[in-house]
Order: C-alpha cells, then structure tokens, then sequence
C-alpha cells in the first residue's frame, strides 16, 4: 500500500508517536511518502534504522517560519509552474504561500499514487482538506487529533 502522510515538521523529536507509525508501517511492507511543511531543524537519528528495503521518502515544501526563505520558495515555485493555465488559476483565487507551495505536490505523483492520506493535527488537515476540495482530489483522507488541537 502506498501511504502519504502530510505533517507541520518531520522529524521533530517531541513528536515519536509519528515516528513509530511510520516505522511500523514500514516493517509491514508498506511505501512510505512524507510531505513535511517544515525543514527539520535538526538530523534524525531514527533515519539510520531504517532497512534499506523499504521505500522512504521525505519530501519539503518550503513553508519555512523565514519570511526570506519562504518567499524565496513561493517565487520559485511560480516561476517554475508560469505556464501552466490551472496553476494560474489557483494562483489567482487561492494566492497565499502555504497553497502556492503545496500545489506542486498535491498535483503530482506523491498523492495521485497515494492509497491513503494521513495527516497529523486538525489545524493543518482543514487546509489541506480545502485544497483537496479546490483541486478535486479525492483521496482516502485520516485525520489524527491531538491533545493540543
């Protein structure tokens, strides 16, 4: 089964429950694709645990709390997407950075071969869940609530 999860930051060591999910399904035999808002800001030591047989793959969005780096992120991600009529039209009515940058992985292989979408804490599911709307994606979608949501 091909698992998408969609989370704030990964890895972040406060946060070993993910970790552990990830890991288990992995063991399982399961393909594992992380879209993490966030650059962890340090290495995970977890990461060198992992059998080699299984498919991993974190991938960054560039929703960096440095207005220089996120900026930078969002022109990049325009420019490159300039020529492309429907990114065009969601620049338009939905132009704010965090969709900007999202819109090159929601629209791409890592959710279209996705089975199911998991995402870590409601604040970030109901964005994600609009733009799954906005660009009519329909995907199995779990949500995982926490005690601070």
């Amino acid at each position: 089964m091909n698992i998408t999860y969609i989370l704030k930051e990964f890895p972040i060591k406060s946060e070993t429950f993910i970790w552990s999910q990830v890991t288990g399904l992995l063991e399982l035999g399961h393909k594992i694709k992380v879209i993490s808002m966030k650059t962890p800001k340090y290495k995970n030591p977890f990461l060198e645990n992992v059998s080699t047989k299984n498919t991993y793959n974190v991938i960054y969005a560039g929703c960096e709390s440095n207005d220089f780096q996120r900026t930078k992120h969002t022109a990049r991600t325009i420019f490159s997407h300039i020529l492309d009529l429907r990114f065009l039209w969601f620049l338009l009515k939905h132009g704010r950075s965090f969709n900007i940058l999202l819109y090159p992985l929601l629209t791409s292989e890592v959710i279209a071969d996705a089975d199911v979408i998991i995402v870590h804490f409601g604040d970030l599911a109901q964005r994600i869940a609009e733009l799954f709307n906005t660009l009519r994606i329909r995907k199995p979608f779990l949500v995982f609530f926490h005690g601070s949501d």
